[in-house]
């Protein structure tokens, strides 16, 4: 006689398979629903979602995009500090978003280069976003989609 129908009376193989397949549907299911960092479709690029993020409008009527958040190691020798950010992007004209949506991938990497060659002393400054806000800008002028973005705002911007 089995082990398992010794202790547990009714255990039988077939009862061993379907717990099992329970169990894995439960972690497919769960897998699904809980969204891991790095992977997935919106990693890298504007959300596409209306209302808590993607296009708006600001206070002046222009449109937005809004980025998803950027995590940088800061430039420090012990490698233990970083930056969290939320960029939102003003573009020019409705017309011009999916244009700008196209280039997100350069736009991003000009922040991350940017963002990365911080120190956390020149983040801790009280005018430092506001001189990060115009490195950032002046820099996403120079990709493709540059000449239709307007203004970048933080959403976010955390630091340690």
């Amino acid at each position: 006689m089995p082990f398992e129908t010794e202790i547990f009376p009714g255990y039988t193989h077939r009862t061993a398979v379907w717990r099992w397949g329970i169990g894995l549907l439960c972690l497919i299911v769960w897998m699904g629903i809980t969204p891991l960092p790095g992977l997935g479709l919106q990693v890298g690029m504007a959300s596409e979602k209306k209302g808590e993020s993607g296009h708006g409008k600001t206070k002046e009527g222009g449109n937005t995009i809004k980025m998803n958040p950027l995590v940088v190691n800061l430039n420090e020798p012990s490698g233990r500090h970083y930056l969290k950010t939320t960029v939102i992007l003003e573009v020019g004209k409705k017309e011009w978003i999916d244009a700008v949506e196209k280039q997100i991938p350069a736009i991003m990497d000009v922040m991350i280069t940017t963002l990365g060659d911080k120190k956390l002393a020149e983040l801790q400054t009280p005018q430092s976003k506001d001189e990060i806000r115009k490195e950032l800008l002046a820099k996403a002028l120079k990709t493709p989609a540059g000449s239709m973005i307007k203004q970048i705002y933080f959403d976010e911007f955390l630091f340690q």
